[in-house]
């Protein structure tokens, strides 16, 4: 009984780790014009070489999706981006809120990502966009970035869920 019982135990155990991991996907590593389409997709115009250095990296778990990303720009492209719906929020408001991802380090963010105590930035600009049953896109989202004033650098981060 005790041998028939840990079998079954070790077939659950593997299953469930192909299940997981399954479900579990991740990509950091994109071509240029990858990271331009990704851009124009976050933000709705393809930053066209005023944009650089653009680093990105994609987690999917089940259906939630989170994605960080960091780039250099002009003030003309971050006022472009801010203009876009963002509302702005200062530093000293933004921990009354319960915001973790802009708080605290993700354990799936990657190396160069930089929370907004890190970057020492003053101001976060934010979107919501709460779950509508029936309506669609039927998902809650979650789009916030700062900017590394001493790096010129844009911190963006957007977490999605169904």
């Amino acid at each position: 009984m005790k041998k028939s019982f840990r079998k079954v135990l070790g077939h659950c155990s593997i299953a469930l780790i192909i299940l997981l991991g399954g479900c579990a996907r991740e990509k950091e590593s994109f071509s240029n014009s990858e990271m331009e389409r990704e851009f124009e997709a976050q933000f709705g115009f393809r930053p066209d070489g005023k944009a650089t250095e653009i680093r990105c990296k994609i987690v999917r778990i089940g259906d939630t999706i989170t994605e960080w990303m960091a780039f250099r720009c002009d003030n003309q492209i971050a006022l472009r981006i801010a203009e876009t719906d963002f509302t702005k929020i200062a530093k000293r408001d933004i921990y009354k809120a319960a915001i973790p991802d802009v708080k605290m380090r993700n354990p799936n963010a990657p190396d160069w990502w930089k929370t907004m105590d890190d970057s020492g930035a003053q101001e976060l600009y934010y979107i919501y966009t709460p779950y509508k049953d029936g309506a669609e896109p039927v998902q809650s989202r979650f789009r916030y970035l700062w900017r590394d004033e001493s790096s010129s650098t844009i911190f963006y981060y957007n977490g999605v869920w169904r």
